[in-house]
């Protein structure tokens, strides 16, 4: 898949991550002239959120995510309206035309664990936040059974992992000390989504994993024996991380 089709196939499947975004905006501390960062935007449909409650405030909010398909994909979506809102290519390492101490959030809902250098990571974005600056992330903290399945099966588990981090509460709360942040609040809970076929959770899983997986590398055989494994609807469990954290006055 080229960088367009990657953004299109992640567009479609955003929705099952869209909720939990939402409910994810609840944690950031709002003020007049908010300016917030939106770490990992995708093809924006959070970013528009998170843009249209600032734009109450008088705020502003940049989407930023290394995959220019994404972003374009997200300008081009973008609501007329929202004159507060811009998209860069940028990543948790280097938030690219980021002033330092110019941010009063950053947010990012499941896409920090594709950060590389997690204490450099934290260490840019506390550059970028204002003293009581917030970073408030959402994470999956493990992987659930089905994927490690489908990508062993596909060649592409061993490449996955080496891209992706699942960590648990206590080690991203000691990395984000080590950073220098203090700590708001971290909670752990299970999290379960449901696709109406394997072809379908293929679709899903492909787009997550930004073509890391692909189900056209399947033999016919591996094929075979997981639609008789899953000949219906198909449930993917696992843990999520939940955190919020301050940069110290």
């Amino acid at each position: 898949m080229d960088e367009e089709q990657k953004a299109e196939l992640y567009r479609r499947i955003r929705d099952n991550q869209q909720a939990r975004g939402n409910e994810l905006m609840g944690w950031l501390t709002h003020r007049r002239d908010e300016r917030i960062v939106d770490l990992g935007c995708g093809t924006g449909e959070l970013t528009y959120e998170l843009a249209r409650r600032a734009q109450a405030l008088g705020g502003s909010v940049v989407g930023l995510d290394p995959n220019p398909g994404r972003v374009r994909a997200a300008l081009e979506r973008r609501p007329a309206e929202l004159n507060n809102l811009e998209f860069r290519v940028g990543a948790a390492g280097h938030m690219a035309g980021i002033d330092d101490a110019s941010l009063t959030s950053v947010f990012s809902n499941y896409a920090f664990q594709w950060a590389r250098g997690k204490s450099q990571a934290f260490e840019e974005i506390s550059r970028c936040l204002v003293p009581g600056g917030e970073f408030v992330f959402e994470v999956p903290s493990d992987l659930p059974q089905i994927c490690r399945q489908i990508t062993e099966r596909a060649g592409a588990l061993e490449a996955y992992l080496a891209a992706v981090d699942f960590l648990g509460s206590d080690e991203w709360a000691r990395v984000a000390e080590e950073a220098g942040f203090r700590i708001g609040r971290f909670v752990t809970f299970e999290q379960d989504w449901t696709a109406p076929s394997l072809s379908a959770f293929f679709d899903v899983w492909k787009g997550t994993t930004d073509g890391i997986f692909d189900d056209a590398n399947l033999d016919a055989a591996s094929l075979g024996e997981l639609q008789r494994e899953y000949p219906g609807a198909v449930n993917a469990a696992y843990s999520v991380t939940r955190g919020r954290v301050i940069k110290p006055l």
